[in-house]
């Protein structure tokens, strides 16, 4: 008998050692999953080292990949919106009017439906840049450096995506609208950080904290 519990034991404990490994392989998946999903979109994903432990960047690859989604499907909800608006004013999607087709879409999605508030946004990301920049020069590694990083690389991303407009293609202006919204929560982020702790390494949790406000601020108590 005590053989047996002795193998009982012994069994069990090894069941826990593969749940808790199959467990930590399966947030693993799920992290580099979202990652995935986020970058296909058009958005440069937060840099795990912005993080102080796994579970802060969890939570924060989780949110980024939640408001990337809410704001995809407000954006093609409005491109079907545009389309019906071009249907109506007697443009059609056949051949060979299907380029006009597009270009009315973008059109009227850009200047009626929700695609105005990304115009905006980028408008304010030039302005971010005229007053953060001389600002962030006194930060000198830390998070807050890595932060903007990750934020020029994101403009840069959106220049490449911008200049791939001329080919009129929804999927483009869907990841175009997607990275300029990034590019404005990151630059708010900062300001936010830059205005609560000026000239200091601003500690992690005050990141995730304020990435996650910008993106949902009603949400997570903010």
């Amino acid at each position: 008998m005590k053989r047996f519990n002795f193998i009982l034991t012994v069994a069990l404990f090894f069941l826990l050692l593969i749940d808790v490994s199959f467990s930590a392989e399966t947030k693993k998946d799920s992290i580099n999953r979202m990652v995935y999903e986020i970058e296909k979109s058009g958005v440069e994903p937060l840099d795990r080292s912005l993080f102080a432990n796994d579970e802060d960047y969890m939570e924060m690859i989780k949110t980024q990949y939640s408001f990337i989604k809410e704001e995809k499907t407000k954006i093609l909800k409005d491109m079907n919106a545009a389309k019906n608006t071009c249907k109506i004013m007697g443009f059609n999607d056949n051949y060979p009017n299907k380029k006009r087709f597009k270009e009315c879409v973008l059109e009227v999605w850009q200047t009626r439906l929700i695609g105005k508030q990304y115009v905006k946004m980028q408008n304010e990301i030039n302005t971010q840049d005229e007053n953060l920049n001389d600002i962030l020069l006194a930060y000198d590694g830390g998070y807050v450096e890595k932060l903007n990083k990750s934020r020029k690389r994101q403009i840069k991303k959106n220049s490449y995506l911008r200049d791939q407009l001329a080919k009129v293609d929804y999927g483009t202006a869907v990841k175009y609208a997607l990275g300029i919204a990034a590019a404005y929560y990151l630059g708010k982020t900062l300001a936010e950080i830059v205005k609560v702790k000026p000239v200091a390494k601003a500690e992690p949790h005050v990141h995730v904290r304020s990435y996650r406000c910008m993106n949902f601020p009603t949400a997570f108590g903010c």
